[in-house]
């Protein structure tokens, strides 16, 4: 007769349920939180309870802002200005593009406005400085 085998397994940290906790995990760049609305209704059920959302993390539009801003204000990118006007435009759209379609998932990706101005202001004074103009 084959004898039968258990195994044990070891956690090092507790598991994360949804629906446990009303902190948010995190999961490449995202933030994860399970929602609770005991108002909103949709027919007879209440349809937003224990559904996971993602979020775009405030440090995330901070930490990607930071190359562009110099004591708090946008400005220019000394590096991009021997470039042509259309390579420093488009340089700057690839690069918040490439941000907005990774965080689209998130339900308030409209958050990353704030990025889109820094980069567009920082964009701006870039081609200022190149053109030896002011804004």
């Amino acid at each position: 007769m084959p004898a039968c085998h258990t195994k044990s397994i070891r956690l090092s940290s507790p598991i994360w349920v949804p629906g446990e906790s009303t902190g948010a995990a995190r999961f490449l760049g995202y933030e994860i939180t399970v929602q609770h609305n005991d108002t909103k209704k949709t027919g007879r059920y209440r349809r937003v309870n224990s559904q996971i959302a993602l979020h775009v993390p405030r440090e995330v539009i901070e930490a990607k802002s930071a190359p562009y801003l110099r004591r708090g204000k946008p400005a220019q990118q000394a590096a991009l200005t021997n470039g042509s006007d259309h390579t420093i435009v488009a340089t700057y759209g690839a690069i918040y593009r490439g941000i907005v379609q990774y965080y689209l998932l998130a339900r308030d990706v409209y958050r990353l406005h704030r990025l889109r101005w820094v980069m567009e202001t920082s964009m701006l004074e870039t081609l200022a400085g190149k053109h030896r103009s002011s804004m």
